[in-house]
């Protein structure tokens, strides 16, 4: 059992609060996104089953979100097509993409929605989707278009024109996104039709210029998370390259200075959104968990404290906000919230940190980010209060609450810094560590926590060359009013 604790608690309940609102209810969930088809219910679906499995040993909220589950699955059937989709059937003239790229997430939820359940309709719907939308739609992939497009909204929007057989949209490149659906159905059924179909659109992703065409950066990373799950099925190692080239252009040109991400490849005035830091999350988790590099654990790291406390609101959902892009280190919000998708996709985030609070390796335990977590086995028990970001001190506890001889904990303090306790007794240990204020690139750091400037400091300060500085903010404390009118600077 991982019980979670302190501030990353305090986000999940906050965040299921948000999800269990109205605007996650049946009729609404299918009156939003009318031009993503399967796209709002199926984030509902997948958010609710993310905080399910969020919030272990919460028996009264998991109630709360199965109930939910299960009002919204028994209203699929009234709103689908009659081959178990949403939208109209695939007419074999074009493929939408912003159809393909909803359905996407209603796939996950369902697969998701299954594990939990065991529904046995959410097969049936599965199979009816891979035969008749699927495997049909998968040759299109080989054409799909490269031309550069039109700047869309934040929601994206259709632009109308059929190029190479596909309805294009302004967020160029989510017609991948739906690499997701296939691989997750993949792992479940181990459809060998399905395996084909996957090598061949992660053959075309990757021989595309995806970058010069302005490819949209959540398209990117969730078609990136996409491969390392292909990876994790096939052991092959190409996939596995491939994956690690997608993460790497994305760090060195689809990312701002405090590890938020540009939405579009190449266009930095635009804006920074959830949806995508979410997926840059999963992939560090996930390329870290594969290679065992410590670049992508220092990467998760610092995209959770950096961009998911900073990008959640206090209603519980998750905004938008401008690009501190290079030598412009402007940030303020751009949106107080994106309800629509991001407010969803930051509950599928906060499954994953959950699940990676302690990793178990043998005789060997791991708590790989700065948390407050409670865990138990049948062999040890013990309680890490790490948020040594939150508690206005350099010292964290452990409590060693049922001890196992020849057990042992590793905890990570800051970047490259693990520290071994063996647990072969009862005791309690407070550690004090020494964090600097350093610089690095564009941003000035406090361990891994990026300091700005701002105008109002309502954390501890620190001064550098004679300036305050203090942490990027924590926009989950403040109302829509006080936030809009909000500003800071990262240089």
């Amino acid at each position: 059992m991982i019980k979670i604790l302190g501030d990353l608690k305090r986000r999940i309940n906050l965040n299921k609060e948000r999800i269990l609102s109205s605007d996650y209810t049946y009729p609404k969930i299918y009156t939003e996104s009318s031009n993503w088809p399967g796209d709002y219910p199926g984030r509902t679906l997948l958010a609710l089953t993310s905080l399910y499995n969020a919030l272990e040993g919460d028996d009264e909220s998991k109630t709360r979100l199965l109930d939910r589950m299960n009002e919204i699955f028994d209203t699929f059937k009234d709103h689908i097509n009659v081959f178990s989709y949403f939208g109209e059937p695939f007419n074999n003239e074009f493929v939408d993409e912003q159809q393909v790229s909803g359905n996407s997430w209603y796939i996950r939820g369902l697969v998701e929605y299954y594990k939990i359940t065991k529904n046995n309709n959410c097969f049936k719907y599965l199979n009816n989707i891979i035969d008749n939308f699927l495997l049909p739609i998968t040759p299109y992939y080989q054409n799909y278009p490269q031309e550069i497009r039109i700047e869309g909204g934040v929601s994206g929007n259709s632009i109308g024109s059929i190029i190479n057989k596909w309805k294009v949209s302004s967020d160029v490149g989510c017609a991948f996104i739906m690499l997701d659906g296939y691989t997750i159905l993949y792992k479940e059924l181990k459809d060998e039709r399905l395996k084909k179909a996957i090598e061949s659109i992660i053959d075309k992703f990757i021989s595309m210029p995806y970058m010069k065409f302005n490819c949209q950066t959540h398209a990117t990373m969730t078609c990136c998370r996409a491969i390392i799950r292909f990876y994790e099925m096939t052991n092959e190692e190409k996939y596995l390259a491939f994956a690690k080239e997608i993460y790497d252009n994305y760090i060195n040109f689809g990312i701002n200075n405090d590890y938020s991400n540009i939405n579009w490849f190449n266009r930095p005035e635009t804006w920074s959104e959830p949806c995508c830091i979410v997926d840059s999350l999963i992939a560090s988790k996930k390329l870290y968990l594969f290679t065992k590099n410590t670049t992508y654990l220092n990467y998760f790291n610092k995209i959770y404290l950096n961009t998911i406390r900073t990008f959640q609101r206090d209603n519980g959902g998750a905004g938008c906000s401008t690009c501190a892009y290079k030598n412009e280190g402007l940030i303020k919000p751009f949106m107080y919230e994106a309800y629509f998708c991001c407010s969803m996709r930051l509950a599928n985030g906060f499954s994953y940190v959950k699940n990676f609070a302690v990793l178990k390796q043998k005789n060997e335990y791991i708590v790989p980010f700065n948390a407050h977590i409670l865990y138990e086995d049948e062999d040890v028990a013990f309680e890490i209060n790490n948020e040594i970001y939150f508690n206005n001190s350099n010292q964290y506890s452990l409590k060693i609450i049922k001890p196992c001889k020849g057990k042992f904990l590793k905890i990570r303090t800051l970047e490259n810094c693990f520290e071994t306790f063996y647990l072969d007794k009862k005791q309690e240990i407070i550690k004090e560590i020494e964090i600097n204020v350093h610089k690095e690139d564009n941003a000035l750091f406090f361990g891994e926590m990026i300091l700005t400037k701002k105008d109002k400091h309502d954390d501890k300060i620190f001064i550098y060359n004679n300036v305050n500085y203090s942490y990027i903010r924590d926009n989950s404390k403040y109302n829509e009013l006080e936030l809009m009118g909000l500003k800071e600077y990262v240089k």
